[in-house]
């Protein structure tokens, strides 16, 4: 990792803004899915593979087993619905960005 310019502000994903932000948020949160740097193809992450429907419209994703939060709380299908329907509320970053300050 990079030295950081200044201190990280927004430790939360979906308000995070500033370079400083994400060089820690890289190295702490992990995505469903991340992709190979040389070819740009998906790999799995959160998410040890996925289905896509025919239409292109929907995505089944079978989450890796045995993943843990830093409290030890093993990680859930309703832990990904959650944040999902989290990152669709425009107002719910927004929320907890004012709720920090």
């Amino acid at each position: 990792m990079a030295f950081l310019d200044a201190e990280p502000v927004k430790l939360d994903p979906q308000t995070a803004d500033a370079l400083d932000d994400f060089q820690v948020l890289w190295n702490v949160c992990e995505g469903m899915v991340s992709y190979d740097p040389k070819t740009l193809v998906p790999v799995p992450g959160l998410a040890s593979s996925w289905d896509i429907s025919s239409d292109g419209l929907t995505y089944m994703f079978h989450l890796r087993s045995g993943v843990k939060f830093q409290n030890g709380r093993v990680m859930a299908a309703d832990d990904v619905v959650y944040i999902f329907n989290r990152l669709a509320d425009p107002r719910a970053g927004y929320k907890s960005y004012l709720s920090m300050n």
